[in-house]
C-alpha cells in the first residue's frame, strides 16, 4: 500500500510541479504577446524557457526528490535536452493550434503544455532523475 501511494504521490507531485510550470508559461506567453506584442511563435519559445527552468528546480528537487548536486550537471544537461526537443514539438504543436486550427494561442499553449507533460514523465522517471537503490 506505501509503494502504491508513493507512485500516486510522485504523479500528483509531477502534476503540481508541471501545473506550476505551465503557470508560468502560460502567464509568460500572455505578457510576451498581449502585452509586449512579440509574435505568437516567438513568445512561445521566450514561455518555454521559463516554464523550463521553473519545471526543472522543481522536479529535480521536489517531485523526484533529488537534492544532491552530485549529479545536477548530467540531469540538467539531459533535461536541457529533453526540453529542446519539447520546444521544438511545443512549438510545432502550436503552429498547428494557431496557425493551422486558428485556436486562441494560449489554450493552444495549454493544450501543447499538457501534451508534452504526458510524454516527459516516463523520460525523467527512468533516465534523467532514476532512482538508485
Amino acid at each position: 500500500m506505501g509503494t502504491r501511494f508513493s507512485k500516486y504521490y510522485k504523479i500528483f507531485k509531477y502534476l503540481v510541479s508541471g501545473g506550476s510550470a505551465a503557470f508560468v508559461t502560460l502567464l509568460a506567453s500572455y505578457i510576451f504577446t498581449s502585452i509586449l506584442h512579440i509574435h505568437y511563435l516567438v513568445s512561445s519559445v521566450f514561455a518555454f524557457l521559463a516554464g523550463f527552468a521553473v519545471s526543472f528546480i522543481l522536479q529535480k528537487f521536489w517531485t523526484f526528490s533529488h537534492k544532491s548536486l552530485d549529479q545536477i550537471h548530467r540531469q540538467l544537461g539531459l533535461y536541457l535536452l529533453v526540453g529542446l526537443i519539447n520546444l521544438c514539438i511545443n512549438a510545432l504543436l502550436m503552429y498547428i493550434f494557431v496557425g493551422i486550427f486558428h485556436i486562441w494561442y494560449l489554450f493552444g499553449q495549454f493544450l501543447a503544455s499538457g501534451l508534452i507533460a504526458i510524454m516527459s514523465y516516463p523520460v525523467y522517471k527512468k533516465f534523467i532523475f532514476k532512482q538508485t537503490a
